[in-house]
């Protein structure tokens, strides 16, 4: 029993793992705060009462001194990642050009621990000062990412090179125009943007890609140094949903059944879908105002029925639809449909229901058909 609960235990650290995102600026500056990201991951399966609380702790040491809280606990309901954030200030007087941080992946009290290289600014440094991109990509549009670099050493730089490797497997972004930017000098203290314009694929899949930023450059004394990031881009699809009538045959003065064909015809699912009718003068809503209709994949449809009494055929039938994107982002809309609705006399003249004046003049027929049909018998008998 002892071995088994070991096991649950390390089948649980071994399913919690963290991962450096990024730190910014990067190289860190001595005497200066950075940024450090990190991303918790758990591959577990979990139950559906169940949920697993990874905590991440950062050590600080004589070179890098935690700012506010050292540690963060993620909860997980299933497999996913999360990032999360640290503030560390860099002692004033390092002379390393990179140190080790340590951080401690714990859950249930079981512990496992990790370590990140942070390079250090000296005298020759180079920063990523922002990079800023669209906080979602659509799928078949452009976007810009822009690299914002600072020259925070105490000479000038030359041959910068900044480039975004796109080349990873299923990436789906592609350039607007090159993969690659070149600045002749920076001068110290400087900025710089380079901008990207990127275009999503029309089959790219809905998701958060990771890039490699990679950056070259040189001093005055010719020296060359070379470091990377990685950029984060969210990829999105919009729904976009249509309503139209069904082909109802509806008649003024009756109950009558009235349907709405939903379609998405967006490369995004819509979620949480909500159908309303509302209130009119010429007309009652016999049934439910509010259909929950719930998801609609891209390419899909779903057929909702409504019970009406017409008292009008020339009406406005609006109605209201709310649903939200993969993003969680709320989406509505109000449509003003116009049904086409018969009067009585209309639905006879175009067949969708019997005249009773043609029905007594069918019986009559047949009875005038019977009547000669038994006296032709009548006479074959008497012969």
């Amino acid at each position: 029993m002892l071995l088994f609960g070991l096991l649950f235990i390390f089948n649980l650290v071994d399913a919690a793992d963290v991962d450096l995102v990024s730190y910014t600026p990067r190289p860190v500056v001595p005497g200066e705060e950075f940024t450090l990201v990190l991303e918790v991951q758990n591959s577990k399966v979990l139950g559906v009462n169940e949920s697993l609380d990874v905590k991440v702790s950062v050590d600080d040491d004589n070179i890098f001194f935690l700012q506010g809280s050292g540690s963060e606990t993620v909860t997980f309901f299933g497999p996913g990642e999360e990032e999360i954030e640290f503030t560390l200030l860099v002692a004033d007087d390092v002379d390393l050009e990179e140190h080790e941080l340590e951080v401690d992946v714990c859950v249930d009290g079981d512990c496992d621990g990790e370590e990140f290289i942070i390079k250090i600014k000296q005298d020759t440094s180079l920063v990523v000062d922002e990079i800023s991109v669209p906080d979602s990509f659509l799928i078949g549009k452009t976007g810009d990412v822009v690299v914002t670099l600072k020259n925070e050493g105490d000479v000038d730089l030359e041959e910068i090179k900044v480039s975004l490797d796109l080349s990873g497997e299923d990436v789906p972004f592609s350039f607007e125009d090159s993969s690659e930017k070149v600045l002749d000098k920076l001068s110290s203290g400087d900025f710089e943007e380079f901008t990207f314009s990127l275009v999503v694929s029309k089959t790219a899949i809905s998701g958060t890609y990771k890039v490699p930023l990679k950056i070259d450059y040189e001093n005055t004394f010719g020296e060359e140094f070379s470091f990377e990031n990685v950029v984060s881009l969210t990829v999105v699809a919009d729904p976009e949903l249509e309503i139209s009538l069904g082909d109802d045959e509806l008649i003024v003065g009756q109950n009558e059944e009235l349907t709405l064909h939903i379609i998405n015809k967006g490369l995004g699912e819509a979620r949480f879908l909500q159908v309303k009718v509302l209130e009119g003068a010429d007309y009652d809503i016999l049934s439910s105002r509010d259909v929950y209709i719930g998801d609609v994949e891209s390419d899909d449809f779903e057929v909702v029925n409504f019970r009406v009494f017409f008292y009008e055929t020339e009406i406005s039938f609006p109605v209201y639809i709310e649903y939200r994107d993969e993003e969680n982002v709320l989406f509505s809309e109000n449509v003003d449909l116009k049904p086409l609705v018969f009067t009585e006399e209309e639905a006879k003249a175009f067949g969708i229901i019997e005249d009773g004046n043609n029905v007594w003049i069918v019986v009559l027929v047949v009875l005038v058909v019977l009547f000669f049909w038994y006296r032709r018998r009548k006479k074959k008998k008497r012969r």
